[in-house]
């Protein structure tokens, strides 16, 4: 009985350690795949910086196509706006021309919506818009006054000054006339015009001549005086370039070389040689 108790004392120790051979090779083959799990992290984590920047770079290319997009929709938005626009203003011009269209104007002119004439010898007359050119983008817009037959700038704070002349055209004053004779300025006097006067007497044309009689002499003068400082200019001139040309002919060529390229050294020269002399 004793010796069985041993034998199986001894074969439980075997087996103990066997178990903690066992334990041990576990844990020792546990320890590369801690290792590999590690490495297997690393390798994610930079996949997933590199996607994250690809995803950055993809979206930074979308803003910048979509900038340009914008800018290129608003450049053809500001064009078609000015089309629109030119294209309304010539509408404009036509529609003038048309009984409705004059028939609004003559409302406007009644009430000298576009302003009264600044001559005052037309005494508040109402004015009509019209242009220089019948061409867009060459003038504003400017005024007509019937009875002066003279035009004007539009006066400040008018819509016309921002107005192209080619929205209403050259010839809408002259239409609105033949259309309504009625509202034409009566004939004016040949004295309504103004007269210069020095203490009421009429300043005579003749003045005028006399006075550029008298200056006559004294401007006749300095234009002889202008006429000789000039001839005397040149005729300097061309004796400085002639003594150039006797100097340089009769030297050598090597010493004319020598006066055209260093001529301040040998002028220096010389001017040593004559202190030493005296």
């Amino acid at each position: 009985m004793q010796q069985q108790q041993k034998g199986e004392g001894a074969a439980g120790g075997e087996g103990g350690g066997t178990s903690r051979g066992g334990g041990q090779r576990g844990s020792g083959e546990g320890s590369p795949g801690t290792a590999r799990a590690t490495g297997g992290g690393s390798q994610t984590s930079s996949e997933e910086f590199e996607s994250e920047e690809q995803d950055f770079s993809d979206m930074t290319a979308t803003s910048e196509l979509d900038d340009e997009e914008d800018e290129e929709e608003q450049r053809k938005s500001a064009m078609a706006e000015q089309a629109a626009e030119l294209l309304y203003g010539l509408v404009h011009a036509r529609f003038l021309a048309t009984a409705r269209g004059l028939q609004l104007l003559q409302q406007k002119y009644a009430q000298k919506q576009f302003g009264m004439c600044p001559n005052s010898s037309c005494e508040g007359w109402a004015l009509l818009p019209t242009a220089l050119t019948d061409s867009p983008n060459k003038h504003t817009a400017k005024v007509f006054c019937a009875k002066c037959c003279e035009l004007y700038h539009p006066p400040k704070g008018s819509r016309l000054n921002h107005l192209d002349g080619a929205y209403w055209g050259t010839s809408i004053a002259q239409i609105f006339y033949m259309q309504f004779p009625f509202l034409l300025p009566p004939p004016r006097a040949p004295n309504s015009y103004y007269i210069p006067t020095v203490y009421g007497f009429k300043v005579s044309p003749q003045v005028k001549t006399r006075l550029r009689l008298q200056q006559m002499p004294r401007m006749i003068q300095q234009a002889k005086q202008r006429a000789e400082g000039e001839r005397e200019a040149l005729r300097g001139s061309s004796a400085t370039a002639g003594e150039r040309t006797v100097l340089t002919a009769g030297v050598p060529q090597s010493a004319s070389a020598l006066a055209e390229g260093g001529g301040g050294s040998i002028a220096g020269e010389e001017e040593s040689r004559r202190r030493e002399m005296f």
